[in-house]
């Protein structure tokens, strides 16, 4: 009976991590944005963590179908629990930390995509093999004047190492 006790702590602990109050699940990036039409969009999905140590930076990418969601978190030296403003994406700039994102939204007429432009990730509890965030930034779609603000997070993402020529072709160097 003692066992049978042990093993149902057990399995109820482990259910516990993966499902979460707040709707996030472990390994997965939830995300909600507002297209220009008003619609409100609820998306989630499986999300990679792949650290380049050449260039302390996190790369978050979820793909469900012919949409994704990536983060781009470039850290000052390790990743670390703190806020990371989000910058336009396209432009260097060499300061850490700092952050840029994109979006990939499969419309029921065409395919979009959206750069960021401000807002902020929050990386909530960060070591070299899980990170834990949220964001809230600001995108614009990269062929025309539309925008749309995204939200969300990310929970107990397991971290890879990225492959050895990895990062930013511009990186900066030393201080």
């Amino acid at each position: 009976m003692r066992m049978l006790s042990g093993i149902l702590a057990v399995s109820t602990l482990a259910c516990a991590k993966v499902g979460r109050s707040d709707g996030r699940t472990a390994g997965q990036l939830t995300a909600e944005w507002k297209d220009s039409a008003g619609r409100v969009v609820h998306w989630s999905a499986p999300a990679e963590a792949r650290w380049c140590a050449r260039d302390t930076l996190l790369e978050i990418t979820a793909l469900r179908n012919d949409s994704g969601v990536g983060l781009a978190v470039f850290a000052r030296d390790s990743l670390r629990a703190e806020g990371y403003p989000v910058f336009q994406s396209g432009l260097f700039a060499p300061w850490r930390p700092q952050a840029t994102a994109a979006v990939r939204w499969l419309t029921p007429n065409t395919l979009k995509g959206f750069e960021s432009a401000a807002g902020q990730v929050v990386i909530t509890r960060g070591s070299s093999r899980h990170a834990s965030g949220t964001f809230d930034l600001r995108a614009k779609l990269t062929t025309g004047p539309d925008s749309l603000r995204l939200t969300g997070g990310f929970d107990e993402l397991a971290i890879e190492p990225a492959p050895p020529v990895c990062g930013r072709a511009n990186k900066p160097g030393p201080r």
